[in-house]
């Protein structure tokens, strides 16, 4: 199923399926925060590292399914299979990623030439 997400949240999950954590970290703007596992990353920096340590005690998946927007954030469900280093145990999950305004920033347009 495909859904149409805002185009800075998209390019956020391209960037979480094909690049590594600093393509992740350009997706996000200069500030941007990230809430994960109880923590807060805040800026490109740390939004790396953050990326950086998820890749390295999980892999995953993440396909989204469903997006809301409601008063300046973005809510997008998505369906994830996640396996966990070193354990190898896999589950699929179903989450919730919350994107507030100004957090991811829009990509650059494709030049028309």
């Amino acid at each position: 199923m495909t859904v149409n997400l805002p185009r800075s949240i998209a390019a956020y999950f391209e960037a979480d399926r094909h690049g590594g954590p600093d393509a992740v970290a350009a997706a996000f703007t200069p500030d941007g925060v990230v809430k994960d596992e109880g923590k807060t990353h805040q800026g490109r920096d740390a939004t790396r590292a953050w990326k950086a340590g998820t890749t390295q005690k999980y892999t995953y998946t993440m396909e989204p399914f469903a997006v809301a927007t409601d008063e300046g954030q973005t809510q997008v469900t998505v369906q994830s299979q996640k396996t966990l280093h070193p354990q190898f145990l896999t589950r699929m999950i179903r989450s919730e990623w919350w994107f507030s305004r100004g957090t991811c920033k829009d990509p650059p347009q494709a030049s028309r030439g």
